[in-house]
């Protein structure tokens, strides 16, 4: 029995240790979580401040209110389109060590139509910093074409306004995917 005291001694003095081990929760304690938790919630917002800003690219559409007051006069220019009746493709065509951009216009009996100005907007869709505007010169009977800077792979939107001797212009807006043999 006496060694059975002694081991309730023992573990109430185990158990005494224990107790003065552990830290007890304090103000103090309290207060640096508190502190703690809101500066890791600063520090990520200021993170995230820091790469919004960093990487905003700015409006991707000018005058946007005036143009949205303009949209039946945009509904009616492309009905007007619709009846010419014309037929269009865009692409991209290497050119010796770099690009052309090629597009051809055939009316609606398939001939090639010609004497038109033809400018191209070139741009990326996630990224104002390659947009361009070139002007296509007419290299055969309803073929436009003009060298073009294109540095990077993937979605283009290409923005083509042609217009005729008479001023009627024929808008195209066509998304090219850029995909080269030899990434490097």
């Amino acid at each position: 029995m006496a060694s059975n005291q002694n081991s309730a001694q023992q573990d109430g003095q185990d158990l005494g240790q224990k107790g003065s081990r552990e830290k007890q929760l304090t103000g103090k304690m309290v207060l640096a979580m508190f502190v703690g938790f809101f500066m890791t919630v600063f520090v990520a917002n200021g993170i995230f401040l820091y790469f919004a800003n960093k990487t905003w690219t700015g409006l991707s559409t000018e005058n946007a209110y005036d143009r949205g007051l303009n949209y039946n006069e945009v509904i009616e220019r492309e009905e007007a389109q619709k009846e010419l009746g014309w037929s269009s493709s865009v692409e991209f065509l290497p050119a010796r060590d770099s690009l052309s951009l090629q597009v051809v216009f055939l009316d609606r009996n398939s001939n090639p139509v010609q004497g038109l100005e033809v400018s191209a907007k070139i741009q990326r869709p996630s990224l104002d910093r390659y947009d361009q505007t070139i002007r296509l010169l007419e290299v055969n009977s309803g073929e436009y074409s003009s060298p073009v800077r294109v540095d990077l792979d993937g979605q283009w939107q290409v923005d083509v306004t042609a217009v005729r001797p008479d001023g009627f212009e024929y808008l195209l807006r066509e998304r090219l995917f850029l995909q080269r043999e030899n990434n490097q």
